[in-house]
């Protein structure tokens, strides 16, 4: 047994593997989907000048997987060196959203550092034992209807960016899931499961038919209490990328390995996120300041989900006057390169106002 933190500061040698699935970025959609349903990989690495990726969730966009080239749906990841801390190679998972990324040495690509593996290590951290499922569940799941088709099914998960939707009734209760990777391989068919008279690039024309003969009915779930190191052992042993937490009968939660690796990020050196406060000149300098140290603690555990937070600005203003009492307005707003999150609050006592920009904050923060 190590520590978290050991683990974290480690370097990516130690989780590094030279068996991956690849494919040259002139071959076909189709080739592609057979490579991944062979391998039991959601994502293979493009073999180009420069190494690239692609993962099952792209190929839900292709209509024609025979005339369509892999490079077309390839991007490049970030790449990392033997030297790498693997609480780094775990930011770069966790802030791209992917689960593999090639190290290279040399320019050369000498293996790959997969997330499951660094899961694989993470079930000996003694350390992790003090986590339950609520600690690092996602909340606000997005679900669709056990009687969804095929075609609605793909579309939620393309519009949210996500590769595993639990599927409820009408009561809400789960009834099954269904993966980015079961829709790919059954909503396009490759030459190899061509029957015989199909035309070769034609997409399969079954995207109203219902979801339930891809649905797992037998997800992985769990409770609010589950230790996260039982989580672990369960989605190591049944070969799963989640694990639903169900709370009577209903989906409350979902856990991946992107969730449990972003523990390491805390391994990081320390960063400090400006929190910029403005608007308050009249108001208690002590006060201020305490909540000034409130939202730097919230960013610092803000970047689990989102690494590349670069600053948060708050900006408060009196929005009324009855007599001696002032309705306070404060809105925070937590900038990124790619996007703004705000929140607000307003009432008539400063102080718990501010409790609700923070509570607001964190909550937003912790989700991805």
């Amino acid at each position: 047994m190590f520590s978290l933190k050991d683990f974290a500061n480690s370097s990516v040698r130690e989780v590094t593997e030279s068996n991956y699935p690849s494919i040259s970025h002139s071959d076909n959609v189709s080739k592609l989907i057979s490579l991944l349903e062979t391998s039991g990989s959601y994502e293979a690495l493009v073999t180009n000048d420069r190494p690239m990726l692609v993962t099952a969730r792209d190929v839900l966009n292709i209509t024609h997987p025979e005339r369509t080239p892999v490079f077309k749906i390839s991007f490049r990841p970030p790449s990392i060196s033997p030297i790498t801390p693997i609480y780094d190679a775990s930011s770069k998972l966790v802030q791209n959203k992917i689960r593999i990324l090639p190290v290279l040495e040399n320019k050369s690509v000498v293996g790959v550092v997969r997330q499951t593996t660094i899961l694989e290590k993470m079930a000996n951290c003694e350390d992790l034992k003090k986590f339950l499922s609520e600690d690092l569940m996602v909340k606000n799941l997005v679900t669709v209807s056990i009687d969804s088709s095929i075609g609605v099914v793909k579309s939620v998960m393309l519009k949210n960016g996500i590769s595993h939707i639990p599927l409820v009734n009408r009561e809400g209760e789960l009834k099954g899931l269904v993966t980015a990777k079961d829709l790919v391989w059954h909503f396009i068919k490759p030459r190899e499961s061509m029957k015989a008279g199909e035309k070769i690039g034609k997409k399969v024309k079954f995207p109203e038919m219902g979801i339930k003969g891809l649905t797992d009915i037998n997800p992985l779930q769990v409770t609010r209490r589950t230790p996260i190191m039982d989580v672990v052992q369960e989605m190591i042993n049944r070969k799963k990328s989640y694990s639903l937490v169900v709370e009577n009968r209903k989906p409350v939660g979902i856990i991946t390995p992107r969730d449990i690796i972003s523990l390491l990020l805390e391994f990081r050196p320390i960063i400090q996120i400006p929190v910029h406060i403005i608007g308050f000149k009249d108001q208690d300098e002590g006060l201020i300041q305490s909540v000034k140290r409130k939202i730097e603690r919230i960013a610092r555990r803000g970047l689990r989900m989102h690494p590349n937070l670069q600053e948060i600005v708050v900006h408060g203003k009196v929005g009324s006057v009855t007599g001696e009492r002032k309705r306070f307005i404060i809105k925070a707003k937590v900038h990124t390169p790619s996007r703004e999150i705000v929140v607000t609050a307003e009432g008539w006592d400063l102080l718990t106002v501010f409790d609700k920009i923070c509570e607001k904050l964190d909550r937003r923060l912790s989700q991805t």
